[in-house]
């Protein structure tokens, strides 16, 4: 990272590159993502895919599509540098939405408005107007006639919302191997944060945990084994299940999400299920909370023998991941942060990494970082201040300038 010793604003180059960023465009750009109405599940990603592969061809970046699965392109754009350097900067977000939803102040969620000093709908936030930045602090560079030592990296990729498996998990893990692309050396994914540093994530779990019953009429329960009255006898022991609490992660959630059981009312239930999502901190491990709600749940059978159950599957496993503040990437974009908005930031966690954490868990450093508040990600309420979508681009192309050239 040899140009960090770069002051701004008294280097030319950087004033140049301040210049060509234009919020007007920035904004522009994130209202014809937002347009694409790319609500996951089940999400066709089909045009907005082929829109921003045309939009990266026509800025210059060198352009492919990986897809892991028919149906899940993400596309990934290059800047190759000139050499003389082995830092490679990758700039991510996601293509995909949660559902629209109802009740918004505004007509309609996939028509972003401008009202109050922010872009409001569906997905401004999490994260079309941070792919938009990364995009125009690409082209800023560009008409700036920045000359890169080390390669830049823009991906958009697919199923942030649903954790699938085709993603940048498949991009890092498969998908650069089998075009020729170096791995990146660190990684920004525009994720809301209020432009603090996210760098510590707790792992998750999500069960599904299934109890077999006796089926008898429901005018005679006597006679059968109620599947979930026996799921609610366990439910409490696992909510009550001791927390570990991490200065930057929090402290454990669980949260039991769905459950359902029986076929009808006049029928005793012989079959009941629920999910569980369980979010731990470091220096906990997925084994453990296996083993822990397990256990938990033999104590339910020790004292009544009709606990049975039927099936404990595990559909989602994460460890907690972080990255140490005093990560050199991190620290020079903290201190850049800090000179563009002129207020100090600081170093965070949150309850999931999102695809940070297929970065990190290969032993690439990554933070979660970008406009907006995640606590109006996934409400209708929905929003990415102008002023920080603006700085974001800046600090975007800065760092690619002070690390790359």
């Amino acid at each position: 990272m040899s140009g960090m010793g770069i002051t701004m604003p008294t280097a030319d180059l950087e004033k140049a590159v301040i210049a060509n960023i234009s919020i007007d465009e920035i904004i522009d750009f994130t209202r014809r993502l937002v347009a694409f109405k790319t609500e996951n599940p089940p999400c066709d990603y089909t045009a907005i895919s082929q829109f921003i592969a045309k939009e990266f061809e026509a800025a210059g970046l060198e352009v492919k599509k990986l897809e892991g699965q028919q149906g899940k392109p993400n596309i990934v754009g290059r800047w190759k540098g000139e050499g003389g350097s082995n830092e490679i900067l990758l700039l991510s977000g996601h293509m995909d939405v949660v559902p629209g939803g109802e009740g918004w102040s505004i007509p309609n969620p996939f028509d972003a408005v401008v009202r109050d000093g922010a872009l409001h709908g569906r997905g401004t936030a999490d994260m079309k107007g941070a792919l938009a930045a990364q995009l125009f602090a690409y082209k800023a560079l560009r008409k700036a006639g920045v000359r890169l030592k080390g390669d830049l990296y823009l991906f958009t990729t697919v199923d942030d919302e649903i954790a699938g498996q085709f993603g940048l998990k498949y991009v890092i893990q498969e998908g650069l191997k089998s075009i020729g692309w170096a791995k990146p050396t660190f990684h920004i994914l525009g994720e809301s944060s209020k432009l603090d540093l996210y760098i510590a994530f707790k792992g998750r779990m999500w069960l599904r945990i299934a109890f077999k019953g006796r089926p008898a009429h429901g005018g005679n329960p006597q006679a059968g084994i109620n599947a979930i009255l026996k799921a609610m006898a366990v439910i409490p022991e696992i909510v009550k299940l001791d927390r570990l609490s991490h200065p930057l992660m929090g402290t454990d959630t669980i949260n039991i999400g769905t459950m359902q059981g029986g076929t009808q009312t006049n029928v005793v239930p012989d079959h009941c299920v629920f999910t569980v999502d369980y979010r731990y901190v470091a220096p906990q491990t997925s084994a453990q909370i296996e083993a822990r709600v397990k256990e938990a749940i033999a104590r339910v059978a020790m004292s009544d023998p009709q606990v049975v159950m039927a099936e404990f599957t595990v559909f989602e496993r994460r460890e907690p991941v972080e990255v140490t503040p005093d990560n050199r990437y991190l620290q020079a974009l903290k201190a850049l942060t800090e000179q563009v908005i002129g207020r100090q930031v600081g170093f965070s966690g949150v309850l999931s990494a999102g695809d940070a954490y297929w970065t990190i868990s290969d032993g690439i450093p990554a933070v979660f970082y970008g406009p907006g508040d995640l606590a109006v990600a996934h409400t209708n309420k929905e929003h990415v201040p102008l002023d920080m979508l603006e700085d974001v681009a800046k600090i975007f192309a800065l760092y690619a300038v002070r690390m790359l050239t």
